[in-house]
């Protein structure tokens, strides 16, 4: 998925979907392999998206 795809499905635009995988990268929370996103600390990005331990059906993550 492209980051502009990912923007509209979370409705923001492309720049800020660039800067806030710029950011998580950096913070070594996600990193990127031949197009994959790869959650590297699943415990601070819970944090970051305020993770409610729903049931994994309807999680969003």
């Amino acid at each position: 998925m492209k980051n502009g795809e990912l923007g509209e499905y979370i409705g923001a635009t492309r720049e800020s979907v660039n800067r806030m995988l710029s950011d998580l990268r950096s913070k070594e929370i996600l990193s990127q392999d031949k197009g994959y996103l790869i959650v590297r600390n699943l415990e601070e990005l819970k944090q970051i998206c305020h993770c409610e331990n729903c049931p994994l059906e309807i999680c969003r993550m």
